[in-house]
């Protein structure tokens, strides 16, 4: 799946799925934000370093922001290897 595709139905199932999430940040106290903006920070490449872990309370989105930061920790790794 594309990245972009993988962003956009992150954002469906945020919409629909509306909660809490907490971000556990590596340089930073944790902080809680809504479903949405977990799915904007987990899939740009300039917070996703940044971020240890995600969890909500709904397993299936916390699958799909782990799923988010995956893509982009390996396309960031791809793009700085060749």
């Amino acid at each position: 799946m594309k990245s972009d595709e993988l962003v956009k139905e992150s954002l469906d199932y945020a919409r629909t799925h509306q909660q809490a999430v907490r971000i556990v940040w590596m340089d930073r106290e944790p902080e809680i934000v809504s479903a949405m903006d977990a799915v904007w920070l987990c899939s740009d490449y300039g917070t996703v370093g940044r971020i240890s872990a995600v969890v909500a309370q709904d397993k299936k989105l916390q699958a799909v922001l782990n799923k988010l930061m995956d893509d982009k920790q390996q396309r960031w790794g791809n793009s700085h290897t060749s």
